[in-house]
Formats: structure tokens, C-alpha cells, sequence
């Protein structure tokens, strides 16, 4: 009878081992959120009143017009321009 149960046990193991990867790796609808709108290092910060301008690594460039409340990014540019 105890050998009945430990039967049934690993049987139970054996299929969540199977069947609960395949739910929690069924999301939809991911999107970037955090760090948002970029995740690039930013390597400097100007503040002037409520503009102010960010930049950081692989040529990132955001502006914000409201003391840092939203941010518009520019993207990255790989173009050096002196």
C-alpha cells in the first residue's frame, strides 16, 4: 500500500515537471517596460529649469520638457558627427 502511494507521487511529479513549464512560459503581450523608454547606460544629465537632456552609450540622446516627468528618446546613433 505505501509503495502504492509513492507510485502515484512520482507519477504526479513527472507530469507537472511536464506541464508546468509549458503554462508559465505561454505569455503573451511582453513589452519593454523597465528600465523605459531605453536601457542603455546613460552617461550624463543636464537639467535647465524643465528642459533637460540625457546622454549615454552607443550615441543614446533623450530630452525631456517637463523636469524629467516624460522623456522623448532620439534613439541610438552610431554616426559621429564633429
Amino acid at each position: 500500500m505505501h509503495y502504492l502511494n509513492f507510485s502515484k507521487s512520482i507519477i504526479l511529479l513527472i507530469l507537472l515537471n511536464f506541464i508546468v513549464p509549458q503554462i508559465s512560459y505561454t505569455q503573451t503581450g511582453w513589452y519593454w517596460q523597465n528600465p523605459y523608454p531605453q536601457g542603455n547606460e546613460l552617461k550624463a544629465v543636464q537639467m535647465d529649469g524643465f528642459a533637460g537632456w540625457a546622454v549615454g552609450v552607443l550615441g543614446t540622446v533623450m530630452e525631456t520638457t517637463n523636469q524629467g516627468n516624460d522623456w522623448q528618446y532620439y534613439g541610438n546613433s552610431k554616426r559621429c558627427n564633429p
